[in-house]
């Protein structure tokens, strides 16, 4: 029996897993290969050597390094981007080594994955990618020239990922109950009562796409639903039917989408 409980303190903790290199990047304002120039412990002064992505106006950076998940050697190449911008803010000057686990999702600061030599290739360690990804493996190498495209086909998006593909009206029909006229959508979820002159729009279809996998998916006012790792919510929709009002369940924060092109027309109405 105590050999037994001491098995299971010695167990090691395991966390999520980590988050595909190309969902990071939806959230990368600015992104670089840097050289670590310096390190004293606590802060590290990175020298860019190649701009990938955004302007930053310094050649220079000067970051507090979050140690957790350990400390960035003198010399080394790093492949280096910030975190949050228009979702959490403006990222911190604190800089951590390669992704954690812990509260990634809304992390605001800046990650360095170090690059070294494996079998003659350079590889951005630590970090891998759906796209790149064979399907025997389970995490597998990203290379640096595979991390690089990674940059050019995943630009920065301000709402990590997530956009309006189409917003269609449901259609409604009347129904006559008595003297009442009652309006109610064809799939009968809910009812408004019709008053004569405007009829209520507040029913809709919002085709969401996710950006990092590729997919659309359909959802409706109130409805849950996951969008890479982030669990949310479509809150509601505007009167106008074009702006998204939505609510990330995991942190609390809500948020907004406009799609700029006009609603699509309702062949019913």
């Amino acid at each position: 029996m105590a050999t037994f409980i001491i098995s299971l303190f010695a167990m090691p903790v395991i966390g999520a897993p980590a988050f595909p290199f190309e969902e990071l990047l939806l959230r990368a304002k600015f992104v670089c290969i840097a050289d670590a120039t310096s390190f004293d412990g606590s802060n590290v002064v990175l020298n860019v050597l190649t701009n990938l992505r955004g302007n930053t106006g310094t050649n220079v950076f000067f970051f507090k390094v979050d140690t957790t998940w350990g400390n960035p050697k003198q010399g080394r190449q790093y492949f280096v981007f910030s975190q949050g911008h228009d979702y959490w803010g403006v990222p911190k000057s604190e800089i951590k080594l390669s992704q954690g686990l812990d509260g990634q999702g809304s992390y605001c600061g800046w990650i360095m994955f170090p690059i070294e030599k494996t079998n003659g290739m350079e590889v951005v360690q630590n970090a891998h990618s759906n796209k790149f990804r064979k399907p025997e493996e389970k995490m597998g190498l990203l290379s640096l020239e595979q991390a690089k495209a990674l940059v050019g086909n995943t630009p920065y998006n301000e709402n990590l990922g997530l956009e309006i593909v189409k917003i269609k009206p449901i259609p409604f029909k009347l129904l006559y109950k008595g003297d009442s006229k009652r309006l109610f959508p064809e799939d009968g979820i809910t009812n408004t009562l019709l008053k004569g002159r405007t009829v209520p729009r507040d029913e809709y279809d919002v085709t969401f796409a996710d950006v990092a996998s590729g997919t659309n998916f359909v959802v409706r006012s109130g409805d849950e639903f996951t969008c890479g790792r982030r669990m949310l919510k479509l809150m509601k929709i505007s009167a106008s039917g074009l702006v998204c009002y939505l609510k990330d369940l995991n942190t609390g924060v809500e948020f907004n989408i406009k799609r700029k092109d006009p609603l699509d027309k309702d062949p019913h109405h």
